[in-house]
């Protein structure tokens, strides 16, 4: 007997830890799959990332590991109001980067942005196989840019960011057959306006704006035999023309490039209470030259994740290990890159 709640737990663990290393600074993927899930449920996810990421730069000099380990918290809140109405309260992480070089050339040079991100979204059923769903999405970023004397003399540049809340939209709509647990969704997120309170050099300087932007999800999950379901989705993410430049004018950061991830996984019910699944992924990661936050190549992801349910509660395992590929630039000679991230997910229905 195929089990909703604990497949449920997998596709969505699936999505939501399917982003620890990425394009621009996507992090979360903003899934709202959990919306979508029957019943009424709260649940949360933490993930714990430890990254591998090392090469010579172009002084030939070894950058040590560039990319600090760094764990991340969702949390969702789902209730069927009615048989045509639903909500969910989505807490994540939408976009996260960091980047320090402690050793070589660069040694000093440092980037960090974080957002979190708050999103209540509401579903309407036309009927049984269509349906419509909606919603507010509030960000809140924070960054840090340091520049070391040696290229900014005589003190070096250190650009710290604290942001307000800013909103954004979504909006998509679903086809789904209840019956074999099949689905499809199609979901956008709007860009969003932020205003951050900028310090440079310990002065404060006015107020930093830049535009996080747009996206697409596709998702999908399709029953191929009793007991088996594949599942997926594409993201887009229109990353060209994102720029960070201070009050005082110094670019802190650009992308010149959009962004589409695919991923693809299967589930097996092995009974009502147990499910296995495995995924993997894939990002053609930067074409342009390195920078020092972009340096590697193409980004592949595979993991290995359970789901087991026990009354009402369900629990979900994921181990997912991310290479990126090797690459050579105006930054130096990066190997492949290792990420490996550990996911422990708990949900309560009601």
């Amino acid at each position: 007997m195929l089990n909703r709640e604990a497949l449920a737990c997998a596709v969505g663990m699936f999505i939501v830890s399917g982003n620890t290393v990425a394009g621009g600074i996507d992090l979360s993927g903003m899934s709202v799959v959990r919306l979508f899930d029957p019943g009424t449920f709260i649940e949360a996810t933490y993930t714990d990332i430890s990254l591998d990421m090392t090469g010579e730069d172009v002084g030939g000099f070894e950058t040590g590991d560039v990319k600090d380990d760094f764990s991340d918290l969702s949390l969702v809140f789902k209730h069927d109001i009615n048989e045509k109405y639903s909500l969910a309260v989505l807490k994540d992480t939408p976009f996260y980067a960091q980047t320090t070089h402690k050793t070589g050339v660069f040694a000093g040079l440092a980037n960090k942005v974080e957002t979190e991100g708050i999103t209540g979204l509401l579903r309407y059923k036309f009927d049984k196989n269509v349906a419509v769903h909606g919603g507010v999405s509030a960000h809140k970023m924070d960054a840090l840019t340091v520049v070391p004397a040696a290229y900014i003399p005589p003190d070096g540049y250190r650009l710290e960011s604290e942001g307000e809340a800013s909103y954004g939209y979504v909006i998509g709509v679903t086809y789904e057959v209840p019956d074999f647990h099949a689905l499809v969704g199609l979901t956008y997120f709007s860009e969003v306006d932020n205003t951050l309170k900028a310090n440079e050099n310990g002065v404060d300087t006015g107020d930093l704006e830049l535009t996080t932007p747009e996206s697409v999800n596709l998702d999908f999950r399709v029953p191929v035999s009793p007991g088996n379901i594949i599942f997926g989705g594409i993201r887009w993410t229109g990353w060209d023309g994102y720029k960070v430049t201070a009050p005082s004018g110094f670019e802190v950061a650009s992308v010149t490039e959009d962004t589409v991830t695919y991923q693809l996984g299967a589930a097996h019910v092995f009974s009502p209470e147990f499910i296995v699944f495995a995924r993997g992924s894939y990002e053609a990661g930067p074409k342009a030259d390195q920078d020092p936050d972009n340096f590697y190549g193409a980004i592949k992801q595979v993991g290995v994740g359970f789901a087991f349910t026990k009354s009402k509660t369900t629990v979900t395992g994921l181990i997912n290990r991310v290479t990126t590929d090797a690459k050579t630039g105006a930054i130096g000679e990066f190997d492949d890159g290792t990420a490996l991230a550990l996911s422990l997910s708990l949900k309560q229905n009601f």
